[in-house]
């Protein structure tokens, strides 16, 4: 009895996003930080703790974590270290090692 191959959805993507020289990466759009977010990666890019951040912006130490669980869900990390080194990465912030932020 002959055996007939039967094509899946997968088959025919699969081969749509592969090249010679591997599978190919779908591009992701660049992460955009709100003014508050940038605010707030500027000061964890400067050590500060959620109290310190909650007290120089003028918010609740509950706000400033919900930013930041925002914001790690956003660029994909589940830390705040993560998200410096994301943020100095890609040129969202600056990589000094300048405290100005903490006042």
């Amino acid at each position: 009895m002959p055996t007939t191959a039967v094509a899946t959805d997968t088959d025919a993507t699969q081969g749509a996003l592969e090249t010679p020289s591997g599978p190919q990466r779908l591009a992701t759009p660049p992460v955009r930080f709100s003014t508050r977010e940038h605010e707030i990666v500027t000061f964890i890019a400067a050590g500060c703790s959620n109290q310190q951040i909650a007290d120089c912006l003028g918010l609740r130490i509950q706000t400033v974590k919900n930013h930041l669980c925002r914001m790690y869900l956003k660029v994909g990390v589940s830390n705040r270290i993560h998200l410096a080194v994301f943020a100095v990465g890609q040129g969202i912030i600056s990589g000094s090692s300048d405290r100005s932020a903490t006042g």
